[in-house]
């Protein structure tokens, strides 16, 4: 089960009577998602996407994120650089002036920000990001980030980890621009596909882009799949 804190304690009791086996996985920080502390106690296996969390709960279990394997290798690359993301006070002025920047380089940038209040964005309409009240399905999400060269990617302060955009990037074979230092701890990561950003850096980003993308090997695809990752759970 993904996001058990959507369901009620009835409900996973019901199943967990059920079921030999039993296992969650908790995609967002418990912090953020407070119920999902009251569900642990039905599960036989339960992971959590924040490292930290396991220290907070003894009884769970630290997993990465994952890219989907299933779609087809071969993909038309239709965009440059590809992002979406909610609208997030402090991430959005850096990712103006991005936007920007990937203007000024003439990329193809395709820069999606959802928002639920007008007031938030109003005076970020002049830069070229698309501002939309509706997000854009799972599948949509992925299918852009292999319609594209680049992803970009931004970490959520309200939690520590890694987001699915940087497995993507990992299993899609895509460069990717991250403000998430994370990146630096895994044995996918080299300066040649991953650009850190640190505030400081944005007039490296050229450089970046023009080097050749690095291969990793296939046992570092493979293991950052779903494939993988769904087995490792029921292991």
């Amino acid at each position: 089960m993904i996001r058990p804190d959507l369901f009620s304690k009835n409900v996973l009791a019901k199943i967990q009577k059920k079921s030999s086996y039993t296992v969650a996985y908790q995609w967002d920080g418990m912090q953020r998602f407070p119920l999902a502390e009251d569900m642990i106690q039905y599960f036989d296996r339960f992971f959590v996407f924040d490292e930290r969390d396991t220290v907070r709960y003894p009884h769970t279990q630290h997993i990465h994120n994952f890219y989907f394997d299933y779609l087809p290798e071969n993909h038309e690359i239709k965009q440059d650089l590809f992002f979406v993301g909610t609208f997030m006070k402090d991430r959005i002025d850096e990712l103006c002036r991005l936007s920007i920047l990937f203007q000024e380089m003439n990329l193809n940038a395709n820069i999606n920000v959802i928002y639920n209040k007008e007031k938030h964005i109003r005076k970020y309409r002049e830069y070229p990001i698309h501002f939309t009240r509706s997000g854009m399905s799972f599948e949509e999400n992925m299918k852009n980030a292999k319609a594209s060269k680049i992803i970009l990617d931004f970490q959520n302060s309200i939690h520590k980890g890694l987001s699915f955009r940087v497995f993507e990037a990992v299993g899609f074979r895509k460069k990717l621009i991250t403000n998430n230092s994370l990146v630096k701890n895994y044995d996918f990561f080299h300066p040649g596909n991953m650009f850190l950003l640190n505030g400081h850096n944005m007039d490296e980003i050229s450089d970046f882009l023009a080097a050749d993308y690095v291969q990793s090997s296939e046992e570092i695809y493979q293991r950052y799949s779903f494939s993988n990752w769904i087995q490792f759970l029921f292991s």
